[in-house]
């Protein structure tokens, strides 16, 4: 992802992208998806990065989706 790229544009392609993994019977556990999105994002989200993997709650992608979404919404509206 580049700076100043949509997160909802990044998170539909990556969404993308393992959908068509999955068609060829690429499996991914929830944690690896995390990973993969959380590596994914720019720079700019360096610490939100590292809370996130370094934390020691619930590592899936759906929570990591939902707070990208919502930091997002946040760096929005101020």
């Amino acid at each position: 992802m580049e700076e100043g790229t949509n997160m909802m544009e990044h998170a539909s392609a990556f969404n993308r992208c393992i959908a068509d993994l999955q068609r060829v019977y690429e499996v991914y556990k929830s944690e690896d998806k995390a990973v993969m999105l959380l590596t994914s994002l720019p720079p700019f989200y360096k610490l939100f990065r590292m809370t996130h993997m370094f934390s020691n709650g619930t590592f899936n992608y759906e929570v990591v989706m939902q707070d990208i979404l919502i930091r997002d919404r946040m760096l929005q509206h101020s």
